[in-house]
């Protein structure tokens, strides 16, 4: 039951809900926020991976994420009810009263490295004592999406010749990294 309303695009959720994108740029999707208002849009819709980032908020997830945050709850059973309420699915009948499984290893689906420019990552960098000029010319800015979940982080190549990744975590004093083979 999970897969199956994972698996419904978010462009077509969103849509449901009345909420258009204002720009397409190649797999992209760009809206202003259904979770909150702007005038500028800064919500990404990743359409191959079925994934979606709040750059305002600096969150992103699957449509049960974006659900969680839409209808502020955890109810993973509600959760799966306003969904396919707004999008019903020919093989999704009933809400079952199964919970997804939580896989032991994270898989990485997606990796993606741009220019450094995230406001974010950039006051991170000047916090921890880099200037931003140093910061854009040896630092870059990663994409990358684990378990369905949408994540950016500043990247830097290590000695190995892979990419160290670290991103301010608020609820930590540490930073976490993750250091994919490219």
């Amino acid at each position: 039951m999970i897969k199956e309303i994972k698996s419904i695009p978010l462009a077509t959720f969103l849509s449901q809900l009345g909420h258009e994108p204002t720009a397409r740029k190649g797999t992209r999707l760009w809206y202003k926020s259904p979770l909150r208002q702007e005038h500028t849009p800064s919500f990404k819709v990743e359409t191959t991976l079925n994934c979606w980032y709040d750059f305002g908020l600096g969150r992103g997830g699957n449509i049960i994420d974006l659900a969680t945050e839409m209808y502020q709850s955890t109810d993973l059973r509600y959760l799966m009810r306003c969904i396919v309420n707004s999008c019903p699915v020919p093989s999704v009948q009933t809400v079952a009263s199964s919970y997804p499984q939580r896989h032991s290893a994270p898989s990485m689906e997606r990796f993606e490295i741009v220019p450094l420019e995230h406001r974010a990552l950039v006051a991170y960098l000047q916090e921890r004592g880099i200037p931003a000029h140093i910061a854009k010319a040896k630092c870059k800015e990663a994409h990358y999406c684990v378990n369905g979940r949408f994540y950016f982080a500043v990247a830097f190549e290590n000695v190995s010749g892979s990419c160290e990744l670290r991103y301010p975590n608020k609820n930590k004093i540490q930073t976490s990294s993750v250091k994919p083979i490219l």
